[in-house]
């Protein structure tokens, strides 16, 4: 069996919500799986991240982004 058929027999469908003739049905993936990222703000309150300058004249559009683990980072 594939990766993909794998999980897709793992979704559950929950409850539906109608409000005139649209309904929506949520999937979820039925096991409680953490993101394997920090957000930037998770990263940057842990230390794990740090911003600087590119340079030390700088430049305005333009800054450096440092991480300290090789764990995934969201922006």
């Amino acid at each position: 069996m594939t990766t993909i058929a794998q999980s897709l027999l793992g979704i559950l469908i929950g409850a539906g919500a109608s409000l005139a003739d649209l309904t929506l049905i949520p999937p979820s993936a039925g096991q409680d799986r953490s993101a394997d990222y920090l957000t930037l703000d998770e990263a940057l309150e842990s230390n794990f991240a740090c911003i600087t300058e590119v340079s030390e004249g700088g430049s305005v559009p333009e800054i450096r982004l440092e991480r300290q683990r090789p764990q995934g980072l969201a922006l």
